[in-house]
């Protein structure tokens, strides 16, 4: 009697368990299903992304590549660079969402630049919209000029060809062949042969003495040297004003012969070859300077002092001139740069062309000229 009662007392027990056993599998089941389509949820949504960002790229890129400032007929121009009048539906791209784009384009009328956002929006299998948004700003430059971005900054090689490379003077002879020479005496056997790219002399060569730069061909350049240390070329016209007061705008004076000559830093092991035009100089035409500079290493910086010997005829008691130099700040930047001639060249990396000295009576003040022809005092040093 008493197992019959205990037996009765755990009749149903299984029955239980297998429910609960159940019970817990299905939630797992469910989870599981939840999970399932949340990744999958997901992963449409990454995708849809992807599509999104690739639609508001595409708009992005076709506004930089316009062709022509002003609007013209089948072509990309700056002036199509517009906002949308109201949302436009992209077509279908490979995925299950339908895609709407809007362009936004402020209007800006201080800086020369236009400012774009391009917004693609979608909504999702749950009905949940999704933007993606991308900013650029599109300049407002010709794309005629775009050849401008060839040239290399100053000291560094160029392709452009020297007739129309600013960093050799006008008057060297292009060979055609990469190269340039300059004589620069006409009645010196001296030749100096420039890098086209860089604008340094990098060979001397010995030529005739009746040669010309204008004649000199490359068959005439056979007897050259290389120089292991590339030079930097500079420059100008001594002019002579010797009346009260001085004109820096229109000096008549007669010439006397003057010569380039250089201080450098003891330690910079820099040295520089000079020819000018003084050699019996009795007129109203300036003195015709040019030096080669070779820095202390190759591709290095120079530095140093410009004036003109001989120092007695600027300095001490006894002197009866001053030495003035063209100087302006051409480009406003509140400073003198190498290239606007300043009292001293602090390092020197490309060619100077151009600078000027004028000669006037001892106390009388470097003039001021108009435009360009202002002068100040070089020689003897202002204080």
């Amino acid at each position: 009697m008493k197992m019959t009662r205990a037996r009765r007392t755990q009749r149903g027990v299984t029955l239980v368990e297998a429910m609960v056993a159940f019970f817990v599998m299905a939630l797992g089941m469910l989870a599981a299903v939840a999970t399932q389509m949340t990744l999958r949820l997901n992963n449409d949504v990454a995708k849809q992304r992807s599509e999104a960002v690739r639609l508001a790229q595409n708009d992005l890129d076709t506004a930089r590549s316009f062709v022509r400032m002003a609007a013209t007929q089948g072509l990309r121009s700056y002036a199509d660079i517009l906002p949308t009048l109201a949302p436009e539906s992209l077509p279908f791209s490979g995925t299950n969402a339908s895609y709407s784009f809007i362009r936004e384009v402020p209007e800006e009328l201080q800086f020369p630049y236009r400012a774009i956002s391009a917004q693609v929006t979608w909504q999702d299998r749950q009905g949940q919209t999704h933007p993606v948004r991308l900013d650029t700003i599109v300049a407002g430059v010709d794309p005629a000029l775009s050849g401008y971005l060839s040239l290399a900054p100053d000291g560094q090689t160029t392709q452009v060809a020297a007739r129309t490379n600013r960093r050799l003077p006008p008057w060297v002879r292009d060979l055609n062949d990469g190269r340039s020479v300059l004589k620069p005496r006409a009645t010196d056997t001296t030749a100096w042969i420039f890098d086209n790219r860089s604008g340094s002399i990098v060979a001397r060569c010995v030529v005739q003495p009746a040669s010309t730069t204008a004649t000199l061909t490359a068959a005439d350049l056979t007897d050259c040297s290389t120089l292991t240390v590339p030079g930097r070329l500079i420059n100008g016209y001594v002019w002579f004003s010797l009346t009260s007061p001085p004109s820096a705008d229109a000096p008549v004076s007669t010439a006397f012969e003057l010569h380039p000559v250089f201080a450098f830093g003891s330690s910079s092991n820099t040295s520089a070859e000079c020819y000018d035009s003084a050699a019996g100089t009795s007129s109203v035409n300036p003195i015709q300077y040019v030096c080669a500079v070779f820095p202390g290493q190759a591709g290095g910086p120079w530095s140093g002092y410009l004036t003109m010997a001989s120092s007695a005829l600027w300095r001490g008691d006894d002197a009866l001139y001053t030495l003035c130099r063209y100087t302006a700040d051409l480009d406003q930047s509140g400073s003198i740069s190498n290239d606007e001639h300043p009292l001293d060249y602090v390092d020197v990396t490309q060619n100077l062309l151009y600078q000027n000295f004028l000669v006037v009576l001892r106390g009388e003040a470097c003039p001021v000229g108009t435009g360009v022809n202002r002068t100040a005092q070089h020689d003897p040093r202002p204080a």
